[in-house]
């Protein structure tokens, strides 16, 4: 694996410096789509940015539940464009994943998300270049009008 393969992660102190610049105003909420479906503030950048700071402070044990909050997020980053603060939560989730990855080597998931934090929209990407392919490979008489 080269260092062009994995994401780096940030110090700890950008970490917390950065958690520090959220004013915890609550503009993020309506573009969350995690928050949109469960309306928990766990599930929530503003959420996430508090467990993953008292996690980096070691107030918070990295269990499942807390696992499950930060693992939730879409990595949309929808987020980061509307913070009037411009918090870079990037930053922090990526810190986050990478954190609950060492301190639960157990689970393979989530170091491969530590790795990949992009994983979804690769593979969305991938999935709509297919698709154009599977489309224009078929001869014109079997293509439907959709």
């Amino acid at each position: 694996m080269t260092k062009n393969d994995r994401i780096d992660t940030p110090p700890l102190s950008d970490v917390l410096a950065e958690a520090d610049r959220c004013v915890l105003c609550g503009l993020c909420l309506p573009h969350c789509p995690t928050y949109n479906i469960t309306r928990n503030e766990n599930n929530s950048p503003r959420g996430r940015i508090a467990l993953i700071k008292a996690m980096a402070q070691k107030q918070l044990a990295p269990e499942k539940t807390l696992a499950s909050h930060i693992n939730s997020c879409l990595a949309c980053f929808a987020c980061e464009n509307r913070c009037p603060a411009r918090v870079s939560y990037r930053k922090i989730l990526y810190f986050g994943w990478r954190q609950l990855a060492i301190q639960q080597q157990s689970s393979r998931w989530l170091r491969f998300r530590a790795k990949l934090p992009m994983l979804p929209m690769l593979l969305l990407r991938r999935a709509k270049i297919i698709w154009k392919y599977l489309r224009l490979s078929y001869p014109p008489g079997h293509r439907t009008n959709s």
